[in-house]
């Protein structure tokens, strides 16, 4: 279903690039945190609840790439926090093309950026201002890498205008689940 999803979300995109971000943790106090709340959109894509994870959808020519960048395996964190998917087994059971520890991102970001024209990805939402100066800062080195055969992202657009419409419309299976849930 969430792969289903994806591939209709880069048939709307045509051309371009998808960045979906999961918002921080929140420390409730010293070492404790509030329950996490993954963001819808990265939600409905992904089927994913973990922090710190990072999705990139590639769509260039009617070929489709989906990235994700995410949390490794850490043994000891996982004492305290909980077990984590990691990098090994995210492109197994999340259905993605590639996977990457989520302090890759950085370095990956404007090398997934070139080819494309588009960016698509919400700037301004509260907690997300160091991921948009990110956002930012990849657009401006992809730009400084282009050359003539390569192009870089000219526009960014908000990707919730794609997306959301998707949302709105269930499928005969989220309409069963939705039932499922009630019951």
């Amino acid at each position: 279903m969430y792969a289903e999803r994806r591939a209709e979300f880069a048939k709307r995109m045509k051309d371009g690039v998808a960045i979906f971000c999961s918002p921080t943790e929140a420390v409730r106090n010293y070492d404790v945190l509030h329950d996490f709340r993954q963001d819808s959109d990265l939600y409905y894509l992904l089927g994913f609840d973990e922090p710190e994870c990072i999705l990139v959808i590639s769509s260039e020519g009617g070929a489709v790439d989906v990235s994700l960048f995410l949390r490794p395996k850490d043994i000891e964190r996982e004492i305290w926090d909980g077990v984590r998917l990691g990098v090994e087994r995210a492109i197994e059971t999340l259905a993605v093309d590639k996977a990457y520890a989520i302090d890759e991102f950085e370095k990956r970001l404007p090398e997934l950026l070139l080819g494309s024209r588009t960016v698509y990805y919400s700037l301004g939402r509260d907690g997300f201002e160091h991921m948009d100066r990110t956002i930012l800062d990849g657009l401006a080195t992809a730009r400084s890498r282009r050359r003539r055969t390569v192009v870089a992202p000219d526009v960014i657009c908000e990707a919730n205008d794609l997306l959301h419409p998707m949302r709105a419309i269930k499928s005969e299976k989220e309409i069963e689940l939705m039932r499922s849930a009630a019951r």
